[in-house]
């Protein structure tokens, strides 16, 4: 808006300055709300990975014996 405007319109201007505050939050909240979310979905699959990884992989492995055949691979683990 031309500096020449701003006596003639009164109030215009600060609404102005309102509307281009309130597009640049809302554009900025948008993209904020888009990273949250990432971030967000990217922590729920980071814990359920190293569950899956350290607290059910193991317990299946140990299940199907797999742990023990490895251990027999070792030869006696408790020999002093």
């Amino acid at each position: 808006m031309p500096a020449r405007w701003y006596g003639r319109l009164g109030g215009t201007d600060s609404h102005q300055k309102w509307r281009r505050r309130e597009w640049v939050w809302s554009w900025t909240s948008f993209v904020t709300n888009i990273f949250e979310s990432i971030r967000t979905w990217y922590t729920w699959l980071d814990a359920f990975l190293c569950y899956e990884i350290y607290c059910i992989s193991p317990l299946v492995a140990y299940r199907r014996g797999e742990f023990q055949n490895w251990a027999s691979r070792q030869g006696n683990l408790n020999a002093k």
